[in-house]
C-alpha cells in the first residue's frame, strides 16, 4: 500500500542522487532501519530510470537467496532480453527452463558473465541484499569486477562491509513528520473514513510511527475496515518501531520513598528544614497521584 507513494513522497532527493550516481556507472546501495522505504524507493528508482531511459537493459531481483534462486532469476531475465550466448537465446522458454534447472550454479553464473561481459551496459536491481549468500556474493563481485553498474538496498551492513566499499551508500533517514501526516491525510479521503478527532489521529500516527513507512502502514492498516475511527482507539495506538516513551513512574516511586524515609529520619534529629522540604514533596506527590488517577479512570470510562 505504502509503497505506491513512498517512493515519492519525501524521497526525490535520494532518488536524483541516485540517479546522478547511475548516469556516472556508479553502484549505489540504499540502506537504513527495517521499514524504512529501501524496497520502495528501489522499485520506484527502477520505474524512473526506465521512463529517462526506455532502451535501457535493466533487470530487477528481489531477493538474493536461496543461493540457485537467484542465480537462476538473473539468468531468465537476461533470455528474456535476448542477451545470453546464442545457444542460449533460440531455446523456447520451457527448454530453456529445464535447462537451466539442470544446470549447476557455478556453471549459470559462467553463462551470466559471459552475457554481462558482452553487454556491460546492463544495470541490476538487487533488493534484500542482506540476505546474499557467500556464493551469492561472489556472483555480485564477479558482476562488479566486468563494470556492470549494480543498485541495491540493505537493512544490515553484517558480514557485507567489503562488498559494500564497492557501493555509494545512501543512507534512508526516516521521513518527516509532514509526509508521514500527508500521507495518512491522503488515507483517509481516499477511504472516507469518518474520524472522531482527525488532528488527534493524525497527530499520533505521526509520533508512533516515527517516520518508519512499514511502521505508518501497519498503524493504518489497523483501521482499514473501520467505518469509524474512535478517540479511544486513536489513544489505544501503539507501534515497536515508533518513538520510545520513557517511563519515570519506577523513578518517581523511587524519590518518594526516599522523601518518606528523609521525612522520619528528619523528625528524629530534629532537622526542621529537611522536615519541611520533605513534606511538601510527599504532599505534592500524594497530589499528582490523585489528579493522574482520576485522568486514567476518566479515559477508560
Amino acid at each position: 500500500m505504502i509503497e505506491d507513494l513512498t517512493g515519492v513522497i519525501g524521497r526525490d532527493n535520494e532518488i536524483k542522487d541516485a540517479i546522478h550516481h547511475l548516469h556516472r556507472h556508479r553502484n549505489v546501495c540504499f540502506v537504513g532501519a527495517p521499514g524504512g522505504g529501501k524496497t520502495a524507493v528501489l522499485k520506484a528508482l527502477f520505474e524512473n530510470w526506465h521512463a529517462l531511459h526506455p532502451k535501457s537493459s535493466s533487470l530487477y531481483v528481489w531477493s538474493c537467496k536461496p543461493t540457485k534462486w537467484l542465480f537462476s532469476e538473473v539468468a531468465f531475465k537476461l533470455y528474456r532480453r535476448d542477451v545470453l550466448p546464442a545457444e542460449f537465446n533460440t531455446l523456447p522458454v520451457e527448454a530453456f527452463q529445464k535447462r537451466l534447472n539442470r544446470m549447476h550454479y557455478r556453471d549459470i553464473s559462467r553463462l551470466i558473465s559471459a552475457a554481462t561481459t558482452a553487454h556491460p551496459e546492463i544495470i541490476f536491481f538487487l533488493d534484500n541484499l542482506d540476505s546474499a549468500t557467500p556464493a551469492s556474493q561472489s556472483l555480485i563481485y564477479t558482476l562488479l569486477e566486468q563494470g556492470v553498474t549494480i543498485c541495491a538496498a540493505t537493512t544490515s551492513k553484517r558480514g557485507l562491509t567489503r562488498l559494500l566499499w564497492q557501493f555509494q551508500l545512501i543512507d534512508l533517514q526516516p521521513l518527516k513528520d509532514a509526509h508521514i501526516r500527508r500521507f495518512v491525510d491522503s488515507w483517509i479521503e481516499n477511504r472516507h473514513i469518518l474520524v472522531d478527532d482527525r488532528k488527534l489521529f493524525l497527530e499520533h500516527v505521526t509520533y508512533k510511527s516515527a517516520g518508519n513507512p512499514l511502521a505508518c502502514e501497519q498503524l493504518l492498516r489497523y483501521f482499514e475496515h473501520e467505518p469509524r475511527i474512535k478517540t479511544p482507539d486513536i489513544r489505544k495506538l501503539y507501534h515497536e518501531a515508533g518513538r520510545k516513551e520513557l517511563d519515570l513512574t519506577p523513578i518517581i516511586f523511587i524519590f518518594f520513598g526516599v522523601s518518606l524515609a528523609l521525612r522520619f529520619i528528619s523528625r528524629s534529629i530534629s532537622h526542621k528544614e529537611l522536615y519541611i522540604l520533605t513534606s511538601l514533596f510527599t504532599a505534592s506527590f500524594v497530589v499528582i497521584r490523585f489528579f493522574a488517577f482520576r485522568g486514567m479512570l476518566k479515559e477508560r470510562s
